[in-house]
């Protein structure tokens, strides 16, 4: 197959792929259709993978997750971070792309604080986000 061809399947997102027949005693080719998983929209598994990401240290992907719409730049959406050691996050009321949130953040030499508050999602994205200390 051309490396172009190839190159438009898998920006479709789908790879269609021909395995000889006689690898497999078949009578015809066999076909193998790959789709890309389809991005995670909802909300409530959004703010969850949010929060999983911040405690894997995963910012880059916390960044794209919403973390780009919360703080001004990168480095500051990290160092934002830097002496929390877990959030403990419980799912409160959700109320369309709005997910109620109660959060325990857990700090490395200093003391847990909790938050409540709310998160709206978009597209599979944190667009905005409202906490203040409980």
């Amino acid at each position: 197959m051309p490396l172009t061809k190839l190159a438009a399947l898998l920006s479709a997102g789908a790879l269609a792929i021909a395995v000889p027949a006689a690898a497999y005693s078949a009578p015809s080719p066999v076909i193998v259709e790959v789709r890309a998983a389809a991005p995670v929209t909802n909300p409530v598994q959004v703010v969850l993978d949010y929060y999983n990401a911040i405690n894997d240290r995963d910012f880059q992907l916390a960044w794209n997750l919403g973390g780009k719409n919360l703080s001004p730049s990168y480095t500051e959406f990290v160092n934002g971070f830097a002496t929390t050691s877990f959030d403990g996050v419980t799912i409160g009321a959700v109320d369309g792309d709005t997910v109620h949130v109660d959060l325990e953040a857990q700090h490395t030499g200093g003391p847990t604080t909790y938050y409540t508050g709310t998160y709206t999602v978009r597209d599979g994205v944190v667009v905005t986000g409202n906490l203040a200390p409980r």
